[in-house]
């Protein structure tokens, strides 16, 4: 077998469409078995009759110019990669006589194979990390011995690799990436912060009075702006505080009141809420002050004459009276129970009876 191995990489990948079967291969081949094909990571099986498209056949061996496979039915998927590459064994498989006639057709046989070694360890190669043709670094470099859960990375004197970094740290820096961002956003920030070290200490150890602050904020911006008027409030407490007796004094002496006034100061907002009220009372005075002489008796009316949609069942005393809004009737009680009075006591039987009206006054 004699053919042409030209320069062309031994890897072809596809992206395949709704039931594609059939891809190229560009590059030469010697068996069929010379071949891998694969789709996305999953090796698929040759079959001289493929059965699905698990399977595949194989068409161009020994050629100039390579060939092509077929999949079984139904074909790829959309958006199926198509993997294909020549996996020639590295072996000498011809051996020459060391007399009579030259087998030229093996020689040719075995250079073609011998240049698509080559070109396998090519591709490969290019798929491997290795230094830059233009590295400044003339020293091998070999992989450490692997280490569970670690990352590699260059040593410290950047002569070699190692695996020294736990992967856990590096999982936590991609969990937050984002914050990472943002700090890597603000690194002047970060970086005035840094030169400020000695006072972000000192507001770290006083953070609970930066606390108190910041929950009274308003209070202090209140102070702020009285700070800024032509006479504050502080400028006159400070001059009030001058006086032979001031008022904040005052105060002081009183404070046992003051707190009285602040523990109440529930029932000072409801007494301003009805201030209208507050003025029509002290207008009528004189009626109060009556009514509070004669308190006794009021609170005896009240105990004694009632209203209400149905007889109270409590607090009954003989001769208590009850007007019942739903029947409309006055009533009183004898002492067991409720009973009517009638609109008038006298009765025919009884004519010089006295009217209820009247015996009431």
């Amino acid at each position: 077998m004699s053919i042409t191995i030209s320069d062309t990489e031994p890897r072809v990948q596809y992206t395949a469409t709704a039931g594609q079967t059939s891809f190229t291969v560009g590059f030469e081949f010697f068996d069929n078995a010379d071949l891998k094909v694969f789709n996305g990571t999953s090796l698929l099986t040759f079959s001289a009759s493929p059965t699905n498209a698990t399977q595949y056949s194989v068409s161009g061996a020994g050629q100039t110019g390579g060939g092509s496979i077929t999949l079984g039915s139904p074909g790829a998927t959309v958006n199926d990669v198509i993997t294909i590459s020549r996996d020639l064994a590295i072996e000498r498989t011809t051996d020459f006589p060391t007399s009579g006639a030259f087998q030229i057709g093996s020689l040719n046989t075995e250079l073609d194979k011998i240049i698509a070694m080559c070109q396998q360890l090519e591709r490969d190669l290019k798929f491997s990390p290795r230094a830059a043709t233009t590295t400044a670094n003339t020293f091998n470099i070999t992989f450490p011995n692997l280490v569970a859960n670690k990352v590699l990375s260059v040593n410290s004197s950047g002569t070699g690799l190692e695996f020294d970094q736990d992967i856990t740290d590096v999982s936590t820096i991609a969990a937050i990436s984002s914050d990472v961002s943002t700090v890597s956003g603000i690194a002047s920030n970060v970086t005035t912060v840094a030169n400020n070290n000695v006072n972000v200490t000192t507001v770290a150890t006083n953070i609970a009075n930066v606390n108190t602050v910041a929950t009274n904020i308003a209070d202090i911006v209140t102070v702020a702006n009285d700070l800024n008027e032509t006479v504050s409030e502080i400028e006159t407490a400070a001059l009030d505080l001058q006086e032979t007796t001031s008022e904040i004094e005052t105060v002081s002496d009183n404070i046992t009141n003051v707190n009285i006034v602040g523990n109440n100061i529930t029932n000072v907002n409801t007494v301003a809420g009805i201030s209208a009220n507050v003025t029509t009372v002290a207008g009528v005075s004189a009626n109060v002050t009556t009514v509070a002489n004669n308190i006794t008796g009021v609170n005896s009316f009240a105990e004694r004459y009632r209203t209400g949609s149905s007889d109270p069942t409590s607090l009954l005393d003989a001769g208590d009276l009850f007007f019942n809004t739903t029947s409309n009737t006055l009533r009183f009680y004898n002492g067991s129970a409720w009973a009517d009075i009638d609109t008038g006591i006298q009765t025919e039987t009884d004519p010089t009876a006295i009217p209820f009206s009247l015996a009431l006054g």
